[in-house]
């Protein structure tokens, strides 16, 4: 088999626990300005998103890969703020997914599947 270049993921530095209150720090000075302070997004004035919400009942759900701190890290430090990807340093991005995590949103829709699985209840 030959690995093919631009798969898989380098090695992912985490030098110590990821902060949320750091996270929520670098969040209001670096992530704020596009998503919002309390994580709302923004939308256009076409009604279209234009920067999505991190948290609250319209953003991504419990069962979401940004749901995920390692995925969320990655791709924050990738390419957050936007147009300047790059810009943060590792640990600041697993602090700002670590705050994120923290946030309330959609509840993962498998739950309600697998207990109507397990229990034999009405359908959701």
């Amino acid at each position: 088999v030959v690995a093919l270049p631009g798969r898989g993921f380098p090695p992912w530095p985490k030098t110590r626990d990821p902060s949320p209150r750091q996270g929520a720090e670098t969040y209001r000075e670096r992530c704020a300005l596009c998503h919002g302070i309390q994580g709302q997004g923004r939308k256009r004035t076409d009604g279209e998103v234009q920067f999505p919400p991190l948290w609250g009942r319209d953003s991504y759900n419990e069962a979401a890969g940004m749901h995920r701190a390692e995925t969320c890290a990655r791709f924050v430090q990738a390419n957050m703020p936007l147009g300047k990807g790059g810009t943060l340093e590792a640990m600041e991005a697993w602090d700002i997914c670590a705050y994120l995590r923290l946030q309330e949103r959609p509840r993962d829709p498998r739950i309600g599947l697998i207990r109507w699985i397990l229990q034999g209840s009405e359908r959701p």
